[in-house]
């Protein structure tokens, strides 16, 4: 299920790279605020070190287009407030592409105002 999820996150990723046109090499920034700190620590840590083996499998075989995979990170501690306010920050600090396997329900729902206002998708959260 989780891999399927990384799949899905990066080809909503290089379908959006599709349509962008940075600088050719321009990484391809993917957001993830995800409890690094609480009760969902384990099971958050995990999902990011299948995303990054992904990535990283990816990236060695030359990215998307030639262009590589960076996976931005931030943790808000399983609080909803604080995960939109990561949203907010990783959309204003790092541009991503999209935000992927946010973990509960109310931090899923949470960020939602902040990625319709800036017309980031939302990739596999995991309630």
């Amino acid at each position: 299920m989780i891999a399927h999820a990384i799949r899905r996150a990066l080809a909503v990723a290089a379908s959006l790279a599709a349509g962008a046109a940075p600088a050719a090499g321009a990484p391809l920034v993917i957001g993830r605020t995800a409890d690094f700190s609480g009760p969902q620590a384990a099971a958050v840590k995990e999902t990011t070190a299948a995303a990054r083996a992904y990535f990283d499998r990816v990236n060695q075989a030359g990215g998307v287009n030639g262009r590589p995979i960076v996976l931005e990170s931030m943790d808000d501690g399983f609080d909803p407030k604080r995960t939109a306010g990561n949203a907010r920050r990783l959309i204003a600090e790092k541009q991503p592409l999209a935000l992927m396997l946010s973990r509960g329900t109310a931090n899923a729902e949470a960020p939602i105002p902040v990625t319709q206002e800036n017309r980031i998708a939302v990739v596999a959260p995991i309630r």
